[in-house]
Formats: structure tokens, sequence, C-alpha cells
């Protein structure tokens, strides 16, 4: 997104933070499924679950973006305006800075 390219993203978790409609296309979640990869989590673990992305819906988008690169052009640009807007080291430690603050009111003295 930061160098201005259309970014197809799953609408769930953290990416929910910084994409949206008008920055990114993003695809449904058709269901859940178990994190089942030995390569990087240990199978006797339980790591959880991923969210699936419609694959018929990340197909329509991809075709998408390839036939109507002017849409896609533009949301890319929205995307590195935003990006370099909003998401700063400044920012970040601003907002690092308030969440320390507001867990700290939740200490007892």
């Amino acid at each position: 997104m930061a160098c201005a390219l259309p970014c197809i993203v799953t609408g769930y978790s953290g990416l929910t933070e910084f994409a949206h409609e008008g920055n990114s296309y993003q695809v449904s979640v058709a269901g859940m499924v178990p994190v089942q990869d030995s390569a990087a989590f240990d199978p006797a673990c339980d790591w959880g679950e991923w969210a699936q992305p419609d694959l018929e819906e990340l197909r329509y988008l991809m075709r998408f973006v390839y036939q109507r690169r002017d849409h896609a052009q533009s949301i890319g640009v929205s995307a590195r305006e935003e990006a370099v807007r909003l998401w700063t080291w400044t920012r970040a430690a601003s907002q690092a800075a308030t969440y320390i603050r507001e867990l700290r009111r939740d200490i007892p003295a």
C-alpha cells in the first residue's frame, strides 16, 4: 500500500485497522480454518484459526484489478497518501504512549 500498489486483502483481523474500501480491495471471509503449517508452526500445539478468504470473490477482484487498471491505480494512490499521512513512527509512538497511559490507570497504586 505504501508503494501505491492496489492491494487485495482479507477483510479480517489486524488488517482492518488500516485497510478499508477506500484504500484496498477486501475479500470476504468464507470461514475459519485451523492453522496447519508444520514448517512454521509446531503441529503439537493448537495455533488457533486462520480466516479462509472467499476464493470466488478473490478471483473476481484479481480480474477486476487487471481489467480496471485505472480504478486500481486510484485505489493504490489513495492507499499511499493515507500511509504517508497516517502511518508514521511519530503517530505510532503517540498511540503506544496513549495505550500505556490507559493501562497504567488500571494499575492500583
